[in-house]
């Protein structure tokens, strides 16, 4: 599997610790979108999807196959003590004329835990022991929370004000609207505090350091350049 840029034709180096964006994004009008291409077989015999299809999954280049392996095992064992289930291959029936893909057998009761379970075994992969946040006031955010309980991690649930929480353990931030707002609060909270988070981060402090260096060198240049042509200007 490998993971290719549709706007400049770049691939993420099968090593990449954190394969999210092409380096040119922003740089240029054309939208540097990653791509996955999947190559054809590279399917375990194996009931756990997550290793059945691993060779389709980024997550698994670039790490020993064995070690993979067992961090999926060990996660499942976690989460299957929490939540009573583990991950399988999620049922595809025929029933009355209609093909049903039954999603209520799966951990949390719907397809939402499958999604964030990449993000959790690529965290536990590389040992990164990070908090984890979410904005939702349904299915996803119960799904993080059995997730998170299984690994022992902090989980922030963003939720409008007023939204049911009774099933979902973690730490609930409910979110008023603020005036003249537009969009879901949760979201936009979460966005926030994400962003707060990052800026204060040594690698952005010293990114925006250096920026701030170039823009007073780029002034003090100005300057020069003005005062030499006010000077040239005169009578």
């Amino acid at each position: 599997m490998t993971m290719t840029c549709s706007g400049c034709g770049w691939s993420v180096p099968p090593h990449e610790l954190r394969p999210f964006r092409c380096p040119d994004s922003g740089s240029d009008d054309t939208d540097h979108v990653l791509v996955r291409r999947i190559d054809d077989g590279a399917i375990d015999d194996d009931p756990d999807p997550f290793i059945r299809y691993r060779r389709r999954m980024h997550i698994s280049q670039g790490v020993d196959d064995r070690q993979y392996i067992d961090v999926v095992r060990r996660l499942e064992d976690r989460i299957e003590k929490v939540d009573g289930r583990r991950f399988t291959i999620t049922p595809f029936v025929e029933h009355g004329g209609f093909w049903i893909k039954d999603e209520t057998h799966n951990v949390a009761g719907s397809h939402k835990a499958r999604h964030l379970m990449g993000v959790l075994i690529w965290l536990e992969l590389h040992g990164i022991g990070a908090p984890l946040a979410i904005a939702s006031c349904g299915n996803a955010a119960y799904a993080a929370s059995i997730l998170a309980r299984a690994t022992h991690r902090r989980l922030d649930v963003y939720v409008p004000a007023g939204v049911n929480t009774d099933r979902i353990e973690a730490n609930i931030i409910r979110c008023q609207r603020r005036t003249g707002e537009r969009g879901d609060p949760a979201y936009l909270r979460f966005r926030e505090a994400v962003a707060q988070k990052y800026a204060s981060r040594d690698e952005v402090k010293d990114n925006r350091d250096e920026t701030r260096e170039l823009l007073e060198r780029i002034e003090a240049r100005l300057n020069e350049i003005n005062t030499y042509l006010m000077q040239a200007n005169k009578p």
